[in-house]
């Protein structure tokens, strides 16, 4: 955020026929350990 000033972030993840099930794992491993690890180091 400091450099780039974003406060969003946006992915497009079901390109290329993925499976839906790998889809969704991939978002829940976004919510679960990716966003609470970048909110952890972003905090102020």
């Amino acid at each position: 955020y400091e450099l780039f000033g974003q406060q969003r972030f946006m992915a497009q993840i079901d390109f290329g026929g993925v499976p839906l099930n790998k889809i969704e794992k991939n978002i829940e491993l976004i919510a679960t350990e990716i966003l609470p690890a970048v909110r952890k180091h972003t905090a102020k």
